[in-house]
């Protein structure tokens, strides 16, 4: 069957006055409508311009249908939220609900939650809706200080001083969780934003735990998690929750061909469709794939991923250690161009150097060297007749490969 299509969520921020209190109520609204809207089967939530969780990174939203959502506080006693949802060809719908305090705003924040939903013609579960009912702290204190956390996040509210990141007095995020650790967008702020990997095992735990309907939080987790072994269960239950849910399965499979299953990460990505090939996650994994099966170096995948992602330098790198391998080095010459526009100048005029020289024209790399500031070996090349049968050079760069292997698993024997 053909699995439903991803639908891309943007949030703008609405304008409140920086640091304020009114920022704080805002934040906590937004943060509990990003994490109810990752309920929605196949949705993909973004806040402004803060980056989508870390379980749906790898969906590629680039052919899904986009909504664009306006939503404000408007109102206190009771809690009123009004806005608009807006589809891409400017069909919109008005978003209006009252209920609530600022001190838990989910009756008005899960009647948007259905508006949005009922838009964009996605149901989300009686589980999910039912955890849309709960702010997850009994603590008010708690729940203002999630929200100036998530106000952080959004860029809602002025970050600490760099020295002070992790602080748990002067950094509202860190505050947030350690107030109530159980508290699941204080987790899930925490998670998404801390440099220690450890923490953000420990946070997205804590926030999956206190809210296990949720898939995002899940695969929060298990993006997170060090060792496949560790994660499989985590993806091994999405698959089972959610099996036609794209936003999970590039992981799934990534998961599969960790522990040594290329066939199974194979099947997986098989599901999301024959036009699949052209997302960058999948492109990447494919190769990936191949190398696992003893098929090293395929072309046909190799310039799918080049096509899919033309910001990575990888796939060309790869393309041009082929070519070298096969002696090939004109035709790995005229790679060097697009790799050098994926940011890798550095590394493109490193491999040009090596290349000129192996094609015997020994003038232009020594004309190369002296503009890199090499002029000993601008020096030595001068002094080398033209090679004729244009023998591989010792100092070629080493063309390295960045798909990640798969991580080490101390369980796995």
């Amino acid at each position: 069957m053909e699995l439903p299509p991803l639908v891309r969520v943007q949030v703008s921020l609405p304008v409140v006055e920086r640091s304020s209190r009114l920022a704080d109520h805002t934040g906590l609204v937004l943060g509990l409508v990003e994490l109810g809207l990752a309920d929605l089967p196949g949705v993909v939530p973004q806040i402004a311009e803060v980056p989508v969780a870390p379980g749906l990174r790898d969906a590629d939203t680039r052919r899904s249908s986009r909504w664009l959502v306006d939503l404000r506080v408007a109102g206190s006693k009771p809690l009123g939220l009004e806005g608009r949802v807006c589809s891409e060809s400017g069909l919109c719908t008005d978003l209006d609900a009252t209920g609530g305090t600022v001190a838990d705003p989910t009756p008005a924040v899960s009647e948007v939650l259905r508006q949005i939903g009922d838009a964009i013609e996605r149901r989300p579960s009686d589980e999910a809706v039912a955890s849309w009912a709960r702010v997850g702290s009994k603590d008010p204190y708690a729940v203002l200080l999630a929200g100036r956390s998530a106000a952080v996040v959004y860029g809602l509210r002025e970050p600490p001083p760099p020295e002070k990141v992790g602080d748990r007095v002067a950094d509202p995020v860190a505050r947030a969780f350690y107030l109530d650790p159980g508290m699941p967008l204080a987790g899930w702020m925490v998670g998404r934003t801390t440099e220690d990997p450890d923490h953000a095992i420990v946070a997205f735990r804590r926030a999956s735990l206190s809210r296990p309907e949720s898939l995002v939080l899940e695969a929060d987790l298990g993006t997170a998690q060090r060792y496949p072994r560790l994660s499989q269960p985590l993806w091994a239950d999405l698959q089972r929750r959610a099996p036609f849910d794209r936003r999970f399965l590039v992981q799934i499979a990534r998961n599969h061909l960790e522990l040594g299953s290329p066939r199974d990460a194979s099947y997986v990505l098989d599901t999301l469709g024959p036009g699949a090939g052209s997302f960058p996650s999948v492109a990447r994994l494919r190769v990936a794939i191949a190398e696992a099966t003893g098929n090293v170096d395929d072309e046909t995948l190799l310039q799918r991923w080049r096509e899919a992602d033309p910001s990575d330098p990888e796939p060309v790198r790869r393309l041009v250690r082929k070519r070298v391998r096969l002696t090939q080095y004109a035709e790995a010459r005229d790679l060097v161009p697009d790799l050098a526009s994926r940011g890798a100048a550095d590394e493109a005029q490193q491999i040009d150097l090596a290349l000129l020289n192996a094609l015997g024209r020994q003038a232009e790399a020594a004309k190369l060297a002296d503009t890199r500031g090499l002029p000993e070996l601008a020096a030595a090349l001068r002094a080398r007749p033209a090679e004729s049968d244009t023998t591989l050079p010792r100092r070629l760069p080493r063309l390295t490969a960045s798909v990640p292997a798969p991580a080490p698993d101390p369980k796995r024997r």
